[in-house]
């Protein structure tokens, strides 16, 4: 990568230019981190890497990730969650069955032979999912907040949590047990969710934040109260949710949830959210680390000045991305732009010097063979991801997405 020297001292502002629907829309917000304006680049690469946020305002996101760890997701994911080589499967012995009763979570019982993998269950793949989603968030920027459910909910980690408080929240999520023919209660997790989002102090400097529940099940509310009960108090919670402006994205995993995907659909449509339809339950692993919590539908760069776009330009779920622009030498003028779902789009541009200079000495040439050596290989791999990324839509996304309403709580964009 290239070296840099700072031209220019201090961080810019970061203002921005709206393209198109500026009138409908409101402002849009987009924030270039790297490079600065003016940089001067050296180096053997004749590449930069851009990095930024982009978001409907300076805010951040408040995120609740609700996790189902009732008794049917400890059964087999049907994918290798945990690498190892192994897949999990499940044994069901006929007269314990018949004993117990096919709803029972007791009755599973896990195959003791070469393919026992307790670490490729359905809650596995949803503590996996989880861990790649906070990897990709800037957790200065994104509060995260976990709660796990089944007949109950309980908060296994706080909104704010810190990376470890997180890491150890979901590894009791992936160990907690389960409760005898307890069932599952959807409306008690969104309100616990909802719960720890009010709980959270404004952001610094007045910034205001988006709330989002990531709310992932593989079955259907079968409490409190019988037939038509659990469904209804599901849609009284998710109506509050909207009411609030939080926006639950729903994730239905696997058969069970899919043949009661009509609830997964009313939860995410009153309250703006989304849903996302996952039919092999191990697929959430990938399809929840998908998800864009903000209003950003993509981002493009382009080096304006030889008319390059840009090399494996990622975006991540609160808005944050990065890529590589190829430069020449002399001054660069490059141009970041961030498209809106609702069709608008906002630019911004920085000028950079690159020169890329000459190695004088023998470790001066293999340290410069090194680093393209270095950067080809990242450059590799960062495009391959992209495009393995790209190809695991396994399921069509975003089934259904209501539109976000305003916040109605007493106190300004806390829900």
């Amino acid at each position: 990568m290239v070296r840099r020297f700072v031209r220019a001292t201090g961080l810019l502002a970061a203002a921005s230019l709206l393209l198109g629907g500026a009138a409908a829309e409101g402002r849009g917000w987009l924030a270039v981190r790297a490079p600065l304006d003016g940089e001067l680049l050296s180096g053997p690469v004749p590449f930069v890497q851009v990095s930024g946020r982009a978001g409907p305002d300076r805010g951040g996101q408040d995120v609740v990730i609700a996790l189902d760890v009732s008794g049917s997701t400890l059964d087999p994911s049907g994918i290798d969650i945990d690498g190892d080589g192994r897949l999990g499967s499940m044994l069901q012995p006929l007269p314990l069955a018949l004993l117990l009763g096919p709803t029972e979570p007791w009755h599973r019982f896990w195959d003791e032979g070469p393919v026992f993998d307790a670490g490729d269950t359905v809650r596995a793949a949803e503590v996996a999912a989880a861990r790649r989603l906070l990897a990709q968030l800037d957790l200065g920027l994104t509060r995260v907040g976990i709660v796990s459910f089944a007949a109950s909910a309980r908060l296994e980690a706080p909104l704010g949590s810190g990376p470890e408080a997180l890491r150890r929240a979901l590894d009791g999520v992936a160990l907690s047990p389960t409760a005898r023919g307890g069932g599952t209660d959807f409306g008690a997790a969104i309100d616990s969710a909802l719960s720890a989002l009010a709980k959270v102090p404004p952001r610094p400097g007045g910034g205001e934040s988006q709330f989002s529940i990531l709310f992932l099940s593989d079955g259907r509310p079968t409490r409190p109260g019988r037939g038509l009960q659990p469904g209804l108090r599901t849609l009284e919670a998710a109506d509050r949710a909207g009411q609030r402006a939080v926006a639950i994205h729903a994730f239905a995993i696997g058969p069970d949830a899919l043949r009661h995907e009509h609830v997964y659909a009313e939860m995410a449509a009153r309250s703006g959210g989304e849903l996302t339809r996952v039919e092999d339950p191990g697929r959430i692993v990938t399809e929840l680390p998908r998800i864009q919590l903000g209003d950003l539908a993509g981002i493009a760069m382009e080096n304006v000045t030889m008319g390059a776009p840009g090399r494996a330009v990622r975006t991540f779920p609160d808005g944050s991305f990065d890529g590589y622009l190829p430069l020449v030498p002399g001054a660069n003028r490059l141009r970041v732009t961030a498209r809106s779902r609702s069709g608008g789009a906002v630019s911004l541009e920085r000028t950079v010097d690159y020169r890329a200079g000459e190695p004088t000495t023998p470790d001066g040439a293999r340290q410069w063979s090194d680093e393209l050596e270095r950067f080809t290989r990242t450059l590799r791999e960062r495009t391959t991801e992209l495009r393995e990324f790209r190809r695991g839509a396994y399921e069509k996304k975003v089934e259904v997405r209501g539109e976000r309403r305003p916040a109605v709580a007493a106190e300004g964009s806390r829900p």
